[in-house]
Protein backbone atom coordinates (compact mmCIF):
# COMPACT_ATOMS: atom_id res chain seq x y z
CA UNK A 1 0.00 0.00 0.00
CA UNK A 2 2.96 2.24 0.19
CA UNK A 3 2.85 3.90 -3.61
CA UNK A 4 -0.86 5.28 -2.42
CA UNK A 5 0.28 6.58 0.98
CA UNK A 6 2.79 8.20 -0.56
CA UNK A 7 0.27 9.42 -3.51
CA UNK A 8 -1.64 10.96 -0.43
CA UNK A 9 0.86 12.86 0.78
CA UNK A 10 2.29 14.34 -2.41
CA UNK A 11 -1.84 15.26 -2.83
CA UNK A 12 -1.91 16.99 0.32
CA UNK A 13 1.53 18.82 -0.57
CA UNK A 14 0.57 19.59 -4.16
CA UNK A 15 -3.13 19.33 -4.38
CA UNK A 16 -2.95 17.28 -7.23
CA UNK A 17 -5.30 14.16 -7.99
CA UNK A 18 -2.47 10.92 -8.68
CA UNK A 19 -3.49 7.51 -9.85
CA UNK A 20 -1.22 5.63 -7.26
CA UNK A 21 -1.16 2.83 -4.67
CA UNK A 22 0.75 -0.73 -4.89
CA UNK A 23 0.13 -3.98 -3.79
CA UNK A 24 1.90 -7.02 -4.53
CA UNK A 25 -0.27 -8.98 -1.94
CA UNK A 26 -3.14 -10.27 -2.91
CA UNK A 27 -6.18 -9.61 -0.17
CA UNK A 28 -7.82 -12.61 0.97
CA UNK A 29 -11.56 -13.18 1.03
CA UNK A 30 -13.23 -12.78 4.80
CA UNK A 31 -12.02 -15.90 6.64
CA UNK A 32 -12.43 -16.98 10.20
CA UNK A 33 -16.33 -15.99 11.38
CA UNK A 34 -19.17 -16.01 9.74
CA UNK A 35 -20.17 -11.97 9.39
CA UNK A 36 -22.98 -10.78 10.56
CA UNK A 37 -24.76 -10.01 7.55
CA UNK A 38 -24.88 -13.75 6.50
CA UNK A 39 -27.29 -16.59 7.60
CA UNK A 40 -25.83 -18.95 10.18
CA UNK A 41 -24.97 -21.70 8.24
CA UNK A 42 -26.37 -24.20 10.80
CA UNK A 43 -29.57 -22.96 11.11
CA UNK A 44 -32.61 -25.62 10.53
CA UNK A 45 -30.03 -27.90 9.59
CA UNK A 46 -29.95 -31.53 11.11
CA UNK A 47 -26.68 -32.03 9.99
CA UNK A 48 -24.40 -28.49 11.23
CA UNK A 49 -22.02 -29.70 9.01
CA UNK A 50 -23.88 -29.21 5.79
CA UNK A 51 -23.94 -25.42 4.39
CA UNK A 52 -27.42 -23.56 4.20
CA UNK A 53 -28.34 -22.33 1.06
CA UNK A 54 -27.78 -18.85 0.32
CA UNK A 55 -30.36 -17.03 -0.70
CA UNK A 56 -31.77 -13.23 -0.97
CA UNK A 57 -32.54 -10.93 0.71
CA UNK A 58 -29.56 -10.70 3.19
CA UNK A 59 -29.77 -9.80 6.37
CA UNK A 60 -28.09 -6.59 6.42
CA UNK A 61 -25.00 -4.82 5.76
CA UNK A 62 -23.56 -1.69 4.38
CA UNK A 63 -21.10 -1.50 1.58
CA UNK A 64 -20.00 2.19 -0.29
CA UNK A 65 -19.94 2.34 -4.12
CA UNK A 66 -18.40 4.63 -6.02
CA UNK A 67 -19.30 5.86 -9.47
CA UNK A 68 -20.34 8.33 -12.00
CA UNK A 69 -23.83 9.03 -12.40
CA UNK A 70 -25.46 9.16 -15.96
CA UNK A 71 -26.81 11.96 -16.93
CA UNK A 72 -30.50 10.68 -17.40
CA UNK A 73 -30.15 10.42 -13.61
CA UNK A 74 -28.63 13.59 -12.51
CA UNK A 75 -30.89 15.14 -14.38
CA UNK A 76 -33.60 14.59 -11.99
CA UNK A 77 -32.50 13.12 -8.89
CA UNK A 78 -29.54 14.43 -6.95
CA UNK A 79 -28.16 11.04 -6.46
CA UNK A 80 -28.89 7.71 -8.07
CA UNK A 81 -29.49 6.44 -4.03
CA UNK A 82 -32.83 8.83 -4.70
CA UNK A 83 -34.39 7.43 -7.07
CA UNK A 84 -37.27 4.26 -7.00
CA UNK A 85 -34.66 1.53 -8.72
CA UNK A 86 -31.92 2.19 -5.71
CA UNK A 87 -34.83 1.72 -3.05
CA UNK A 88 -35.86 -1.50 -5.14
CA UNK A 89 -32.33 -2.85 -4.98
CA UNK A 90 -31.79 -2.60 -1.18
CA UNK A 91 -35.10 -4.06 -0.56
CA UNK A 92 -34.15 -7.23 -3.22
CA UNK A 93 -30.43 -7.57 -1.60
CA UNK A 94 -30.79 -6.02 1.80
CA UNK A 95 -28.09 -3.94 1.56
CA UNK A 96 -27.77 -0.34 2.25
CA UNK A 97 -25.49 1.07 0.13
CA UNK A 98 -24.32 3.99 0.40
CA UNK A 99 -23.89 5.69 -3.43
CA UNK A 100 -21.40 8.12 -3.96
CA UNK A 101 -21.89 9.47 -7.04
CA UNK A 102 -19.59 11.67 -8.98
CA UNK A 103 -21.48 14.52 -10.87
CA UNK A 104 -18.18 15.68 -12.93
CA UNK A 105 -17.67 12.51 -15.15
CA UNK A 106 -14.11 12.80 -15.21
CA UNK A 107 -10.69 11.29 -15.03
CA UNK A 108 -9.58 13.84 -12.77
CA UNK A 109 -12.23 13.02 -10.31
CA UNK A 110 -11.85 9.17 -10.24
CA UNK A 111 -7.96 10.54 -9.96
CA UNK A 112 -8.55 12.11 -6.65
CA UNK A 113 -11.00 9.71 -5.55
CA UNK A 114 -7.77 7.26 -5.57
CA UNK A 115 -5.54 9.24 -3.30
CA UNK A 116 -8.14 9.37 -0.49
CA UNK A 117 -7.11 7.99 2.88
CA UNK A 118 -9.69 5.14 2.27
CA UNK A 119 -11.16 3.55 -0.54
CA UNK A 120 -14.83 3.58 -1.12
CA UNK A 121 -15.89 -0.78 -0.68
CA UNK A 122 -16.67 -1.02 -4.89
CA UNK A 123 -15.60 1.30 -7.44
CA UNK A 124 -17.49 1.20 -10.74
CA UNK A 125 -14.98 2.38 -13.85
CA UNK A 126 -13.54 2.01 -17.01
CA UNK A 127 -11.54 -0.57 -16.05
CA UNK A 128 -10.22 -1.94 -19.13
CA UNK A 129 -9.05 1.16 -19.99
CA UNK A 130 -6.65 1.84 -16.86
CA UNK A 131 -3.53 1.88 -17.63
CA UNK A 132 -2.01 -1.53 -17.42
CA UNK A 133 -5.83 -2.77 -17.60
CA UNK A 134 -7.04 -4.45 -14.75
CA UNK A 135 -3.82 -6.12 -13.40
CA UNK A 136 -2.24 -2.56 -13.26
CA UNK A 137 -5.17 -1.66 -11.27
CA UNK A 138 -4.78 -4.68 -9.10
CA UNK A 139 -0.90 -3.06 -8.74
CA UNK A 140 -1.65 -0.10 -7.78
CA UNK A 141 -3.91 -1.18 -4.73
CA UNK A 142 -7.30 -0.13 -6.54
CA UNK A 143 -9.01 -3.71 -6.59
CA UNK A 144 -8.81 -7.24 -5.09
CA UNK A 145 -8.30 -10.40 -6.98
CA UNK A 146 -11.31 -12.32 -7.25
CA UNK A 147 -10.46 -16.00 -8.45
CA UNK A 148 -10.89 -17.29 -5.12
CA UNK A 149 -13.85 -14.99 -4.28
CA UNK A 150 -16.00 -15.90 -7.43
CA UNK A 151 -15.30 -19.55 -6.27
CA UNK A 152 -16.54 -19.12 -2.72
CA UNK A 153 -19.60 -16.49 -3.07
CA UNK A 154 -20.61 -15.65 -6.36
CA UNK A 155 -22.37 -18.84 -8.27
CA UNK A 156 -24.40 -16.88 -10.32
CA UNK A 157 -21.98 -15.44 -12.06
CA UNK A 158 -19.67 -18.49 -12.28
CA UNK A 159 -22.30 -20.00 -13.95
CA UNK A 160 -22.72 -16.64 -16.40
CA UNK A 161 -18.93 -17.06 -17.49
CA UNK A 162 -19.17 -21.21 -17.43
CA UNK A 163 -21.74 -20.22 -20.58
CA UNK A 164 -20.05 -17.42 -22.07
CA UNK A 165 -16.82 -18.41 -22.96
CA UNK A 166 -16.21 -15.93 -25.49
CA UNK A 167 -17.42 -12.95 -22.09
CA UNK A 168 -15.03 -14.92 -19.69
CA UNK A 169 -12.38 -14.08 -21.99
CA UNK A 170 -13.02 -10.45 -22.62
CA UNK A 171 -12.74 -10.18 -18.72
CA UNK A 172 -10.12 -12.19 -17.65
CA UNK A 173 -6.51 -10.81 -17.60
CA UNK A 174 -3.81 -12.38 -19.97
CA UNK A 175 -2.63 -14.88 -16.89
CA UNK A 176 -5.80 -15.98 -16.47
CA UNK A 177 -6.67 -13.41 -13.20
CA UNK A 178 -10.21 -11.51 -12.81
CA UNK A 179 -10.41 -8.18 -10.79
CA UNK A 180 -13.75 -7.08 -12.22
CA UNK A 181 -17.35 -7.58 -12.61
CA UNK A 182 -18.25 -6.25 -16.07
CA UNK A 183 -21.17 -4.51 -17.68
CA UNK A 184 -22.57 -6.92 -20.04
CA UNK A 185 -24.10 -5.65 -23.21
CA UNK A 186 -27.17 -7.17 -25.58
CA UNK A 187 -26.27 -7.94 -28.60
CA UNK A 188 -29.71 -6.13 -29.06
CA UNK A 189 -27.92 -3.40 -28.15
CA UNK A 190 -24.49 -3.52 -30.05
CA UNK A 191 -25.76 -1.31 -32.83
CA UNK A 192 -26.71 2.00 -31.83
CA UNK A 193 -24.74 4.50 -34.68
CA UNK A 194 -25.48 4.49 -37.92
CA UNK A 195 -26.09 6.74 -41.06
CA UNK A 196 -29.99 7.86 -42.50
CA UNK A 197 -31.20 9.60 -45.31
CA UNK A 198 -34.67 11.55 -45.27
CA UNK A 199 -36.50 9.01 -46.95
CA UNK A 200 -39.35 11.54 -48.51
CA UNK A 201 -36.31 13.41 -50.64
CA UNK A 202 -35.01 9.86 -51.48
CA UNK A 203 -38.82 9.01 -52.91
CA UNK A 204 -37.89 12.29 -54.64
CA UNK A 205 -34.54 11.29 -56.17
CA UNK A 206 -35.66 8.05 -57.14
CA UNK A 207 -36.28 5.58 -54.46
CA UNK A 208 -33.01 3.28 -54.90
CA UNK A 209 -30.43 3.19 -52.05
CA UNK A 210 -26.60 2.96 -53.20
CA UNK A 211 -24.60 -0.23 -52.46
CA UNK A 212 -21.28 1.23 -53.94
CA UNK A 213 -19.22 4.57 -52.81
CA UNK A 214 -19.68 5.62 -56.64
CA UNK A 215 -23.61 4.82 -56.36
CA UNK A 216 -23.38 7.28 -52.94
CA UNK A 217 -21.24 10.11 -55.09
CA UNK A 218 -23.95 10.02 -57.86
CA UNK A 219 -26.91 9.98 -55.18
CA UNK A 220 -25.67 13.23 -53.15
CA UNK A 221 -25.03 15.14 -56.62
CA UNK A 222 -28.51 14.41 -57.42
CA UNK A 223 -29.34 15.56 -54.35
CA UNK A 224 -27.32 18.59 -54.25
CA UNK A 225 -28.78 19.91 -57.80
CA UNK A 226 -32.15 19.06 -56.87
CA UNK A 227 -32.12 20.72 -53.35
CA UNK A 228 -29.08 23.23 -53.57
CA UNK A 229 -27.89 22.36 -50.53
CA UNK A 230 -24.22 20.03 -49.07
CA UNK A 231 -26.52 17.04 -49.14
CA UNK A 232 -24.20 14.85 -46.38
CA UNK A 233 -23.90 16.49 -42.93
CA UNK A 234 -21.64 14.72 -40.46
CA UNK A 235 -19.42 15.91 -37.39
CA UNK A 236 -15.92 16.05 -38.11
CA UNK A 237 -14.67 13.18 -35.36
CA UNK A 238 -17.81 10.95 -36.79
CA UNK A 239 -16.33 11.66 -40.15
CA UNK A 240 -13.15 10.11 -39.61
CA UNK A 241 -14.23 7.05 -37.32
CA UNK A 242 -17.72 6.00 -37.63
CA UNK A 243 -18.97 7.44 -41.10
CA UNK A 244 -20.03 5.05 -43.50
CA UNK A 245 -17.43 5.97 -46.31
CA UNK A 246 -15.04 5.09 -43.43
CA UNK A 247 -16.75 1.88 -42.81
CA UNK A 248 -16.95 1.23 -46.68
CA UNK A 249 -12.80 1.33 -47.01
CA UNK A 250 -12.36 -0.32 -43.83
CA UNK A 251 -10.60 2.38 -42.22
CA UNK A 252 -13.72 2.99 -39.29
CA UNK A 253 -13.14 2.80 -35.76
CA UNK A 254 -9.85 4.66 -35.03
CA UNK A 255 -6.54 4.05 -35.43
CA UNK A 256 -6.33 0.11 -35.53
CA UNK A 257 -7.86 -2.62 -37.24
CA UNK A 258 -6.76 -6.70 -37.13
CA UNK A 259 -6.67 -7.92 -40.70
CA UNK A 260 -7.89 -11.53 -42.05
CA UNK A 261 -4.84 -12.72 -40.75
CA UNK A 262 -4.82 -11.58 -37.50
CA UNK A 263 -2.38 -8.51 -37.72
CA UNK A 264 -2.73 -5.24 -36.73
CA UNK A 265 -2.71 -3.13 -39.15
CA UNK A 266 -2.26 0.64 -38.57
CA UNK A 267 -5.29 2.46 -40.15
CA UNK A 268 -4.64 6.00 -40.31
CA UNK A 269 -1.02 5.33 -42.47
CA UNK A 270 -2.68 2.74 -44.64
CA UNK A 271 -3.53 2.91 -48.66
CA UNK A 272 -6.92 2.23 -47.88
CA UNK A 273 -7.25 5.51 -45.58
CA UNK A 274 -5.35 7.11 -48.14
CA UNK A 275 -8.36 6.35 -50.82
CA UNK A 276 -10.93 7.47 -48.06
CA UNK A 277 -9.56 10.63 -47.65
CA UNK A 278 -9.23 11.57 -51.30
CA UNK A 279 -12.97 10.46 -51.45
CA UNK A 280 -13.88 12.96 -48.73
CA UNK A 281 -11.79 15.35 -50.46
CA UNK A 282 -13.80 15.07 -53.76
CA UNK A 283 -17.15 15.29 -51.94
CA UNK A 284 -16.07 18.59 -50.09
CA UNK A 285 -14.62 19.96 -53.30
CA UNK A 286 -17.58 19.32 -55.61
CA UNK A 287 -20.22 20.31 -52.18
CA UNK A 288 -21.65 17.45 -51.48
CA UNK A 289 -19.87 17.06 -47.96
CA UNK A 290 -21.17 20.13 -44.89
CA UNK A 291 -18.71 23.27 -45.44
CA UNK A 292 -18.97 23.31 -41.84
CA UNK A 293 -17.57 19.64 -41.47
CA UNK A 294 -14.77 20.67 -39.12
CA UNK A 295 -16.93 22.47 -36.74
CA UNK A 296 -20.38 21.50 -37.11
CA UNK A 297 -22.02 20.90 -33.77
CA UNK A 298 -24.18 17.55 -33.24
CA UNK A 299 -27.07 19.07 -32.57
CA UNK A 300 -26.53 21.64 -35.75
CA UNK A 301 -26.09 18.36 -37.36
CA UNK A 302 -29.73 17.39 -35.99
CA UNK A 303 -31.44 20.73 -37.20
CA UNK A 304 -29.93 20.87 -40.54
CA UNK A 305 -31.71 17.45 -41.88
CA UNK A 306 -34.48 18.42 -39.93
CA UNK A 307 -34.73 21.60 -41.54
CA UNK A 308 -34.02 20.54 -45.01
CA UNK A 309 -30.91 21.93 -45.14
CA UNK A 310 -29.02 18.03 -45.78
CA UNK A 311 -30.46 14.79 -47.15
CA UNK A 312 -27.99 12.08 -45.39
CA UNK A 313 -26.44 12.36 -42.00
CA UNK A 314 -25.61 9.94 -38.86
CA UNK A 315 -25.81 9.84 -35.28
CA UNK A 316 -26.27 7.72 -32.27
CA UNK A 317 -29.82 5.72 -32.59
CA UNK A 318 -31.59 7.27 -29.71
CA UNK A 319 -30.49 10.63 -28.91
CA UNK A 320 -29.85 11.67 -32.73
CA UNK A 321 -31.47 9.50 -35.20
CA UNK A 322 -35.02 9.35 -33.26
CA UNK A 323 -35.73 12.87 -32.75
CA UNK A 324 -35.22 13.47 -36.63
CA UNK A 325 -37.77 10.87 -36.95
CA UNK A 326 -40.20 12.40 -34.83
CA UNK A 327 -39.47 15.44 -35.75
CA UNK A 328 -42.32 15.43 -38.52
CA UNK A 329 -45.17 13.30 -39.74
CA UNK A 330 -43.69 14.30 -43.42
CA UNK A 331 -40.96 11.57 -43.64
CA UNK A 332 -39.45 8.45 -42.49
CA UNK A 333 -35.76 7.90 -42.04
CA UNK A 334 -34.02 5.52 -44.11
CA UNK A 335 -31.59 3.60 -42.94
CA UNK A 336 -27.97 3.35 -44.27
CA UNK A 337 -25.55 0.02 -44.80
CA UNK A 338 -22.11 0.15 -45.40
CA UNK A 339 -21.76 0.33 -48.87
CA UNK A 340 -19.02 -1.17 -51.06
CA UNK A 341 -15.93 -0.04 -53.02
CA UNK A 342 -16.35 -1.88 -55.83
CA UNK A 343 -19.75 -3.57 -57.12
CA UNK A 344 -19.49 -7.77 -56.03
CA UNK A 345 -17.33 -6.77 -52.93
CA UNK A 346 -18.92 -7.43 -49.10
CA UNK A 347 -18.79 -5.26 -46.89
CA UNK A 348 -17.40 -6.44 -43.52
CA UNK A 349 -17.10 -3.45 -41.29
CA UNK A 350 -20.26 -1.20 -39.19
CA UNK A 351 -20.27 0.74 -36.35
CA UNK A 352 -20.62 -2.02 -33.27
CA UNK A 353 -19.89 -2.65 -29.72
CA UNK A 354 -18.35 -5.52 -27.66
CA UNK A 355 -20.54 -7.04 -25.56
CA UNK A 356 -17.79 -6.30 -22.92
CA UNK A 357 -16.47 -2.47 -23.40
CA UNK A 358 -14.82 -2.34 -20.49
CA UNK A 359 -16.96 -0.69 -17.61
CA UNK A 360 -17.81 -2.59 -14.88
CA UNK A 361 -16.84 -2.73 -10.85
CA UNK A 362 -14.06 -3.94 -8.35
CA UNK A 363 -13.69 -4.81 -4.89
CA UNK A 364 -11.28 -2.54 -3.30
CA UNK A 365 -8.69 -4.12 -0.87
CA UNK A 366 -10.16 -1.47 2.09
CA UNK A 367 -13.67 -3.53 1.70
CA UNK A 368 -14.09 -4.92 5.33
CA UNK A 369 -16.75 -7.11 3.98
CA UNK A 370 -15.46 -8.94 0.92
CA UNK A 371 -18.55 -12.05 1.54
CA UNK A 372 -20.87 -9.62 1.71
CA UNK A 373 -19.72 -7.11 -1.58
CA UNK A 374 -19.52 -10.27 -3.50
CA UNK A 375 -22.60 -11.27 -2.67
CA UNK A 376 -23.84 -8.45 -3.23
CA UNK A 377 -22.50 -8.02 -6.71
CA UNK A 378 -23.46 -11.45 -7.77
CA UNK A 379 -27.15 -10.40 -7.21
CA UNK A 380 -26.84 -8.66 -10.07
CA UNK A 381 -26.23 -12.08 -12.61
CA UNK A 382 -29.08 -14.12 -10.95
CA UNK A 383 -32.40 -13.80 -12.65
CA UNK A 384 -34.11 -12.02 -10.42
CA UNK A 385 -30.91 -9.29 -10.32
CA UNK A 386 -31.14 -9.11 -14.31
CA UNK A 387 -34.72 -8.30 -14.24
CA UNK A 388 -34.34 -5.51 -11.28
CA UNK A 389 -31.44 -4.05 -13.36
CA UNK A 390 -32.77 -4.00 -16.34
CA UNK A 391 -36.85 -3.23 -15.67
CA UNK A 392 -37.24 -2.83 -12.05
CA UNK A 393 -40.24 -4.05 -10.60
CA UNK A 394 -43.22 -6.25 -11.85
CA UNK A 395 -46.38 -4.89 -11.76
CA UNK A 396 -45.23 -1.44 -11.09
CA UNK A 397 -42.42 -0.62 -14.02
CA UNK A 398 -43.15 -3.80 -15.70
CA UNK A 399 -45.36 -6.34 -17.27
CA UNK A 400 -44.68 -10.36 -18.54
CA UNK A 401 -45.86 -10.35 -22.10
CA UNK A 402 -45.94 -13.12 -23.75
CA UNK A 403 -42.91 -14.28 -21.43
CA UNK A 404 -40.88 -10.89 -22.19
CA UNK A 405 -40.12 -8.45 -19.94
CA UNK A 406 -42.18 -5.18 -20.98
CA UNK A 407 -42.16 -1.41 -19.94
CA UNK A 408 -45.75 -0.04 -18.60
CA UNK A 409 -46.78 2.43 -20.99
CA UNK A 410 -46.26 5.10 -17.70
CA UNK A 411 -42.64 4.40 -18.16
CA UNK A 412 -42.63 4.90 -21.77
CA UNK A 413 -44.67 7.47 -22.49
CA UNK A 414 -46.21 8.73 -19.72
CA UNK A 415 -43.27 10.57 -17.77
CA UNK A 416 -43.73 14.23 -17.04
CA UNK A 417 -43.62 16.91 -18.99
CA UNK A 418 -39.49 18.07 -19.97
CA UNK A 419 -38.42 14.20 -19.01
CA UNK A 420 -36.90 12.23 -22.44
CA UNK A 421 -38.03 8.53 -21.99
CA UNK A 422 -34.29 7.79 -20.83
CA UNK A 423 -34.69 9.85 -17.94
CA UNK A 424 -37.70 8.27 -17.69
CA UNK A 425 -36.71 5.22 -17.61
CA UNK A 426 -33.47 5.28 -15.63
CA UNK A 427 -35.54 5.41 -12.82
CA UNK A 428 -35.98 2.23 -13.02
CA UNK A 429 -33.25 0.82 -14.37
CA UNK A 430 -29.55 0.92 -14.27
CA UNK A 431 -28.72 0.05 -18.03
CA UNK A 432 -28.25 3.63 -18.55
CA UNK A 433 -25.35 3.54 -17.16
CA UNK A 434 -22.02 1.15 -18.29
CA UNK A 435 -20.56 1.64 -14.48
CA UNK A 436 -22.61 -1.15 -12.86
CA UNK A 437 -21.82 -4.81 -12.55
CA UNK A 438 -24.30 -5.83 -14.86
CA UNK A 439 -26.49 -7.54 -18.11
CA UNK A 440 -28.25 -5.94 -19.95
CA UNK A 441 -31.21 -7.87 -20.93
CA UNK A 442 -31.99 -8.94 -24.78
CA UNK A 443 -35.39 -7.27 -24.46
CA UNK A 444 -34.48 -3.89 -22.68
CA UNK A 445 -32.94 -1.81 -25.98
CA UNK A 446 -35.91 -2.97 -28.82
CA UNK A 447 -38.59 -1.57 -26.53
CA UNK A 448 -37.22 1.65 -26.45
CA UNK A 449 -37.42 2.46 -30.13
CA UNK A 450 -40.73 3.29 -30.98
CA UNK A 451 -40.96 3.85 -34.98
CA UNK A 452 -40.51 0.71 -37.46
CA UNK A 453 -38.03 2.57 -39.27
CA UNK A 454 -35.65 2.72 -35.57
CA UNK A 455 -36.18 -0.89 -34.80
CA UNK A 456 -34.84 -1.78 -38.96
CA UNK A 457 -31.93 0.83 -38.56
CA UNK A 458 -30.01 -1.93 -36.05
CA UNK A 459 -31.08 -4.54 -38.73
CA UNK A 460 -29.87 -2.98 -41.82
CA UNK A 461 -26.78 -1.10 -39.98
CA UNK A 462 -25.78 -4.91 -38.76
CA UNK A 463 -26.17 -6.30 -42.36
CA UNK A 464 -22.38 -7.00 -42.82
CA UNK A 465 -20.40 -10.01 -42.91
CA UNK A 466 -19.37 -11.52 -39.49
CA UNK A 467 -21.67 -8.29 -37.87
CA UNK A 468 -18.58 -6.23 -38.12
CA UNK A 469 -16.82 -8.21 -35.85
CA UNK A 470 -14.51 -9.42 -38.68
CA UNK A 471 -11.69 -6.21 -38.27
CA UNK A 472 -12.26 -5.27 -34.87
CA UNK A 473 -9.97 -4.92 -32.55
CA UNK A 474 -10.29 -6.80 -29.40
CA UNK A 475 -10.24 -5.30 -25.97
CA UNK A 476 -6.57 -6.63 -25.37
CA UNK A 477 -4.56 -5.63 -22.28
CA UNK A 478 -1.50 -3.59 -22.08
CA UNK A 479 1.25 -4.08 -19.48
CA UNK A 480 1.91 -1.29 -17.05
CA UNK A 481 4.56 -0.29 -19.61
CA UNK A 482 3.38 -0.71 -22.38
CA UNK A 483 0.18 1.42 -21.28
CA UNK A 484 2.57 4.18 -20.89
CA UNK A 485 4.77 3.62 -23.82
CA UNK A 486 1.41 2.89 -26.41
CA UNK A 487 -0.76 6.50 -24.66
CA UNK A 488 2.56 8.32 -25.54
CA UNK A 489 2.56 6.97 -29.14
CA UNK A 490 -1.21 7.19 -29.95
CA UNK A 491 -1.92 10.70 -28.77
CA UNK A 492 0.64 12.01 -30.84
CA UNK A 493 -0.32 10.38 -33.15
CA UNK A 494 -3.80 11.31 -33.76
CA UNK A 495 -2.87 14.78 -32.94
CA UNK A 496 -1.10 14.41 -36.19
CA UNK A 497 -3.41 12.68 -38.35
CA UNK A 498 -5.63 14.83 -37.64
CA UNK A 499 -4.15 17.51 -38.79
CA UNK A 500 -3.27 16.39 -41.91
CA UNK A 501 -6.73 14.38 -42.28
CA UNK A 502 -8.36 17.99 -42.21
CA UNK A 503 -6.08 19.65 -44.68
CA UNK A 504 -6.36 16.79 -46.89
CA UNK A 505 -10.25 16.78 -47.04
CA UNK A 506 -10.14 20.87 -47.00
CA UNK A 507 -7.65 20.63 -50.05
CA UNK A 508 -5.42 22.97 -48.45
CA UNK A 509 -2.55 20.18 -48.89
CA UNK A 510 -2.40 18.04 -51.47
CA UNK A 511 -1.88 14.21 -51.36
CA UNK A 512 1.86 14.70 -53.55
CA UNK A 513 2.55 15.24 -49.59
CA UNK A 514 1.18 11.75 -48.15
CA UNK A 515 4.78 10.28 -48.44
CA UNK A 516 5.44 13.37 -46.21
CA UNK A 517 2.59 12.65 -44.10
CA UNK A 518 3.78 9.34 -43.49
CA UNK A 519 7.50 9.64 -42.70
CA UNK A 520 6.14 12.24 -40.09
CA UNK A 521 3.68 9.28 -38.81
CA UNK A 522 7.01 7.25 -38.44
CA UNK A 523 8.52 9.55 -36.74
CA UNK A 524 6.25 9.42 -34.36
CA UNK A 525 6.20 5.76 -33.87
CA UNK A 526 3.54 4.50 -35.58
CA UNK A 527 5.44 1.12 -36.45
CA UNK A 528 6.46 0.91 -33.06
CA UNK A 529 2.81 1.13 -31.70
CA UNK A 530 1.75 -1.41 -33.88
CA UNK A 531 4.76 -3.81 -32.31
CA UNK A 532 3.27 -3.27 -29.38
CA UNK A 533 -0.05 -3.63 -30.04
CA UNK A 534 0.15 -7.13 -32.44
CA UNK A 535 2.21 -8.74 -28.48
CA UNK A 536 -1.38 -7.44 -26.50
CA UNK A 537 -3.40 -9.02 -29.75
CA UNK A 538 -1.19 -12.07 -29.22
CA UNK A 539 -1.49 -12.55 -26.01
CA UNK A 540 -5.19 -12.08 -26.11
CA UNK A 541 -6.40 -14.72 -28.51
CA UNK A 542 -3.89 -17.02 -26.44
CA UNK A 543 -5.99 -16.73 -23.31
Amino acid sequence: MMKRIVALLLAALMIVGLLAGCNTTEPQPTQGAEPTNAPDPTQGQDDPTEPAVFSYPMAGGELTFWQWINGNVSANYPSFEATPEAALLEEATGVKVDWIDDHSNTDEAFQLMTTDEKLPDLIGHGWLGYPGGTTGAFEDGLCIKLNDVIDQYMPNFKAYLEAHPDIDKMIKDDNGDYYFLPYVNAASGAYTYGSYIRGDMLAELGGEVPTTVEGWYELLTAAKEKYDMAPYTVTWADLLTKSFVAYAYGVGDGEYRVDDNGKVVYNRTSAEYKAFLETMAKWYAEGLLDPDVASIATADVRAKVINGEAFMSAGWLTSAVQPVEQASDEWEIVPVATPVVNAGDVATDTYVSWLIGGNGVVITPDCENVELAARYLDFWYSEAGILLSNFGKEGVSYTMVNGVPTYTDEVLYGYEEGWTQSQSTARYSTMVSGYYAQIKHEAYYPQLLGEQSIKDAVTVWSSVEGGGYKHKMPNVSYTSDESAEIGRYNTNLKTTADEWALNFILGTVSFDQWDTYVEEMKALGYEEAVVITQAAVDRYNAR
